[in-house]
């Protein structure tokens, strides 16, 4: 479980959407921090893996709005 998963938890029962989707998207992040440092030759600063991270959560998000026609 992610560290922000109850928080999530906590703002899914006080908005109480029609549907929720569950998506994991630390495969993504540790894929795309393994080809940056491959390409980059050093290891992402914590601060930069963090912002990966809510860019990936974006890109899930778009993506599913997308597919659902929400856009």
């Amino acid at each position: 479980m992610q560290k922000d998963e109850e928080d999530a938890q906590k703002a899914l029962k006080f908005i109480q959407p029609d549907k929720t989707i569950t998506f994991n998207i630390q495969p993504a992040v540790d894929t795309f921090n393994t080809q940056f440092e491959d390409a980059i030759g050093d290891k992402m600063t914590d601060f930069n893996k963090g912002n990966a991270k809510a860019r990936m959560r974006m890109i899930t998000q778009y993506a599913i709005a997308g597919q659902e026609a929400c856009l």
